[in-house]
């Protein structure tokens, strides 16, 4: 799998602090990177089991990675949401589209 260099280090080292400090076991389990110009798109499953509840995790999630010169400016995760909820037995917020 392809590896990301960020510059921002005490960020993504914040990151891996929390799934060290939230998740056993944590995997990402790459299914599929696809190519369009300068954008990837890749489909994945995170695997891990919850420090807090002992449930496992098996989320599928996608990721959007736009590049413009070779370098990363913009990435968006897209994550089934109800899978870590379950697993984490945190509700996710509801949101009303009610004016």
């Amino acid at each position: 799998p392809p590896t990301f260099h960020s510059r921002r280090r005490s960020r993504d080292s914040s990151r891996q602090q929390d799934v060290v400090e939230y998740f056993d076991g944590f995997t990402i389990d790459v299914r599929r990177i696809v190519g369009f110009g300068e954008t990837v798109l890749v489909e994945a499953r995170y695997r891990a089991t919850v420090k807090a509840t002992g449930k496992a995790l098996d989320a599928q999630v996608a990721h959007v990675w736009d590049l413009r010169d070779g370098k990363v400016v913009h990435w968006q995760q897209y994550s089934d949401t109800w899978q870590f909820a379950q697993a984490t037995g945190v509700a996710p917020v509801e949101v009303s589209l009610a004016s």
